[in-house]
């Protein structure tokens, strides 16, 4: 029995004087630096430059559309080199005017050129398509593009188009349904009290 004891207490003994290994974390630690996202694929990226139509032709210009309404002074259609003449996404002739008769207009101009374009909507989302899949350049006779039309179509090509227009979707009700709201409820009773009839309706054909 003694002998027992003294086994037992030997053994605890040992236990204890041996160093516990240190628990390795389930998840790797987490260290306190940050790591930049990896860059968008180029072809999600529009390639868009802007230039004068004065300036010689280059190779990296890639497709060369005139954004100007009128033809530039001076140059011909050999010379311009164009792929593209695109009017209808040019300043209004009432714009323009407006803009050029006080430059001091610049940011007016801009809000206003940005509502013109809403209306080309269709001719905006091609010439985005064009520069995902090659460089494009927008060619004017402005002699400050940074603060003209350029800059600002520029911008617009260059901003992802949006999945949806806004708001929020509305869908129709059964006329069943519709008839049974009394008239006299709040749009948002009558929308509550609307789903509360379908949810009954369909509760109604699944026990049937």
């Amino acid at each position: 029995m003694v002998a027992t004891m003294i086994s037992c207490f030997a053994m605890a003994t040992h236990r204890r004087s041996t160093p516990r290994r240190p628990r390795e974390p389930s998840s790797p630690p987490c260290y306190l630096e940050f790591v930049e996202p990896p860059p968008a694929e180029s072809r999600d990226r529009p390639t868009l430059r802007a230039k004068r139509i004065y300036d010689a032709a280059e190779p990296a210009d890639g497709y060369r559309v005139l954004v100007d309404r009128l033809w530039p002074r001076g140059i011909d259609k050999a010379s311009a080199a164009l792929d593209d003449w695109a009017r209808e996404i040019t300043p209004s002739d009432r714009l323009r005017r407006w803009f050029h008769a006080d430059r001091s207009r610049w940011p007016q101009f801009a809000r206003r050129y940005r509502r013109e374009l809403e209306a080309q909507a269709e001719a905006i989302a091609a010439l985005r398509a064009r520069a995902r899949a090659r460089p494009v350049t927008l060619l004017s006779a402005a002699r400050d593009l940074e603060k003209s039309h350029v800059a600002v179509l520029r911008r617009v090509l260059a901003t992802p188009q949006a999945p949806c227009s806004g708001g929020t979707r509305t869908h129709a009700m059964p006329a069943a349904s519709a008839a049974a709201i009394p008239s006299g409820l709040s749009s948002k009773t009558r929308h509550a009290r609307g789903g509360t009839l379908k949810r009954r309706a369909a509760s109604r054909k699944g026990s049937g």
